[in-house]
């Protein structure tokens, strides 16, 4: 996972349209969380799945949409090829990983317990407080449009 990592990174920041850009983003974090779960850190992909790619690059897309920016492409990469390239290097990237023991699901269910009951006894503040934040965004994307 870590080439398509390195790729879904530079394809983020090189491409000149900024929704293939995003996708390239999502791309890269779904890698991401999918190489945290392989080596066991179960809850760190499920979180990076539902906060980036769940909320925060949702967000850049829908604002995106909002804003109607005019885009005149100029040239640059083409997504076919991109992703013929990614389905090229796909096999050398799974047969050079190193897989890590699975996990038990009492263990996953025990991690997902303590996390849980830490979010909402001891980090509950916080965690309201970045509800209120994303909503604002969202509040703010839609008064731009207006």
């Amino acid at each position: 996972m870590s080439l398509i990592s390195g790729i879904a990174s530079v394809l983020a920041i090189g491409l000149l349209s900024p929704v293939q850009s995003i996708l390239a983003l999502i791309c890269l974090f779904l890698s991401i969380a999918i190489s945290l779960y392989i080596n066991g850190y179960v809850l760190m992909g499920i979180l990076y799945i539902l906060v980036y790619v769940g909320a925060i690059a949702i967000l850049f897309l829908f604002i995106l949409s909002l804003l109607n920016i005019e885009y005149t492409p100029v040239g640059g990469m083409n997504p076919l090829i991109i992703f013929l390239i990614l389905i090229m290097f796909l096999p050398f990237d799974i047969s050079f990983e190193s897989y890590s023991p699975i996990e038990s699901i009492n263990t996953v269910t025990n991690e997902l317990d303590i996390v849980g009951t830490l979010f909402y006894s001891e980090y509950a503040l916080i965690l309201l407080l970045l509800g209120i934040i994303l909503v604002l965004s969202v509040i703010g994307a839609i008064a731009i449009t207006r």
